[in-house]
């Protein structure tokens, strides 16, 4: 499987200096039952936890085109409930009969008010799964406008419980110690949250209630952490933004319409009238707890739609923390807005494989 090895001094590597030595790993073909990737094979064998650890960028570009995908038809995840609790699986081709994969559960965004999960998952959170050769679900929840919060949360809970409780008898063949969630704007919202409160009760849905929401993987684009200071996080937007269409994405009113919140008298602050308690702790940056998994965060510092200093905030926390530092990996791409256009599924990759914290004792 390894095709070539080189070993070179001071190459950059997304802009990483790396150490003479350094060893880069070339794995090409799709035969072996570790799939195109083999990503434990793509490391330094070095046991120095300081050892810098690389992959080739373009290893395995071949193995998994786009059409490395296959789609399912959507699937109510919550018997005799709303047509918009379905999800949608893809099988990925890296999987067999003897081989089960990660799979990347993906939350759409939009401002929590729409149904578009099933039929609008970002071309780019597909790519991802399909670089990481893993499985994708697309999940559709309750919008604000069909209930209140946290219908919300609960139903992306319920659906990740589903797969894994519909794991054999839907043949999905999902590595269920490799559940990955990600979102993009609401949605990493709810896929961040999901991932910081395994067994709150609060959020607990009441289907599937053996099978535990444990995330292995977080990946987030353009998120929302706190809901508290994000109205005024917004605010500072109107100067980046002066000189483009100004349309922060999660306003408060989203948020007031989220909670069930009326609307303020003119001079009172944005979200007086709702919660604030329940506004807290809606947000991941309030859950942040030791068990939680690797986080790659990605935000555009020209989003004019989702204020980047939400991403920015969320990571100081992790850096503040003595047990957490060392679990995110924070990207903040200076020329990009809410699009993230300069965002490969390659680089998401190499951030994954080169994480210290990323879990290489399976078989992915």
């Amino acid at each position: 499987m390894i095709n070539s090895v080189a070993f070179f001094c001071g190459a950059l590597f997304r802009s990483r200096t790396l150490l003479c030595g350094a060893l880069v790993v070339m794995l090409t073909g799709c035969g072996d039952n570790r799939g195109c990737f083999g990503l434990c094979d793509a490391r330094d064998d070095d046991d120095d936890d300081d050892a810098e650890v690389v992959i080739d960028p373009t290893a395995d570009l071949s193995c998994y085109p786009a059409s490395g995908l296959s789609a399912r038809a959507a699937e109510a995840y919550v018997a005799d409930g709303l047509g918009t609790q379905v999800l949608r699986f893809f099988d990925s081709a890296a999987a067999s009969a003897t081989v089960n994969r990660p799979v990347l559960v993906w939350i759409t965004g939009d401002s929590w008010a729409t149904n578009i999960g099933v039929t609008d998952a970002p071309q780019k959170a597909q790519d991802i799964a399909t670089r990481l050769g893993a499985h994708f679900a697309t999940v559709s929840y309750r919008s604000s406008n069909e209930a209140g919060w946290p219908a919300q949360i609960q139903d992306v809970k319920a659906a990740l419980r589903f797969l894994r409780a519909q794991n054999a008898t839907n043949e999905y063949r999902i590595d269920t110690n490799q559940i990955y969630i990600g979102g993009d704007q609401a949605g990493a919202h709810l896929a961040a949250l999901t991932a910081t409160t395994n067994g709150v009760m609060d959020f607990e849905p009441a289907t599937d209630i053996d099978q535990p929401d444990t995330i292995n993987l977080l990946i987030t684009l353009g998120g929302a952490f706190d809901l508290e200071t994000l109205p005024t996080d917004n605010s500072e937007l109107e100067t980046l933004c002066q000189d483009s269409e100004f349309t922060p994405r999660l306003n408060a009113t989203e948020i007031r319409n989220l909670f069930d919140c009326t609307t303020p008298e003119s001079g009172e602050d944005a979200l007086s009238t709702c919660d604030a308690e329940a506004v807290r702790l809606a947000g991941p940056a309030q859950s942040l707890g030791t068990e939680d998994p690797l986080v790659l965060m990605y935000h555009g510092a020209l989003d004019c739609q989702v204020p980047s200093a939400q991403t920015e905030q969320y990571n100081e926390l992790y850096t503040e923390s003595s047990i957490l530092n060392g679990r995110q990996i924070f990207t903040l791409l200076a020329n990009d807005d809410a699009s993230l256009d300069s965002l490969t599924a390659q680089a998401v990759l190499e951030d994954l494989v080169t994480s210290p914290s990323f879990d290489c004792d399976d078989e992915t």
